[in-house]
């Protein structure tokens, strides 16, 4: 079995509303494949803060290409209605 470190890396945070997190994953093909997330606290930042999600992502940007890549998948977070204490129980 092969030991594994920290899969990602959180490349920048104010640790109130934001955090830009990235990995890289090297795989047994020989290709390299790279995963970003802009997480926030605003559910649907893009939508209700516009101005800030892009200055966001123009940070991201500064971090790697592979946030102007056009395969860059944008989640839908219109249906996270659950209920923490379902997932989380004390």
């Amino acid at each position: 079995m092969r030991e594994r470190g920290t899969n990602y890396w959180v490349m920048e945070t104010d640790y109130e509303d934001y955090s830009i997190v990235m990995n890289c994953e090297g795989r047994e093909d020989g290709f390299t494949v790279s995963y970003g997330w802009l997480l926030t606290r605003e559910k649907d930042m893009r939508v209700l803060n516009p101005r800030r999600y892009d200055e966001l992502l123009e940070k991201a940007k500064g971090y790697s290409t592979l946030w102007g890549r056009p395969e860059v998948i944008t989640a839908d977070n219109t249906d996270c209605s659950f209920d923490e204490e379902s997932y989380w129980p004390n």
